[in-house]
């Protein structure tokens, strides 16, 4: 992911699949635990693959994040800078203001 800038750990879920809940690791021991006792080596074959394909899906569903929190933070900067900017032109209009009155009082 090295074409993706920082962005705020905030934004991310970091719910990461290979640091399962103690309970996910009762459920796959006993899952192979039976499998094994019952002789089933294709079913090790399926629980491989659905493995692989959640690793897959779980990579690109965090990459997606990534791009999610990226533009919500690029956002997020855009409207700083358009607070800043709005900001300095109600400062810039006021001076315009005063300057304006300060000539109609040296006209009359």
């Amino acid at each position: 992911m090295d074409d993706i800038p920082e962005v705020d750990a905030s934004l991310i879920d970091n719910d990461d699949i290979f640091q399962p809940k103690w309970w996910e690791i009762v459920a796959v021991v006993g899952a192979g635990t039976v499998a094994y006792v019952l002789e089933l080596p294709n079913l090790w074959w399926v629980a491989g693959g659905l493995f692989i394909g959640c690793w897959m899906l779980q990579n690109c569903v965090r990459r997606l994040a990534l791009r999610d929190a990226l533009h919500t933070q690029l956002l997020d900067r855009r409207i700083q800078r358009l607070e800043r900017n709005v900001a300095a032109m109600g400062i810039g209009i006021d001076e315009l203001h005063r300057r304006e009155a300060m000539r109609g009082r040296e006209r009359t």
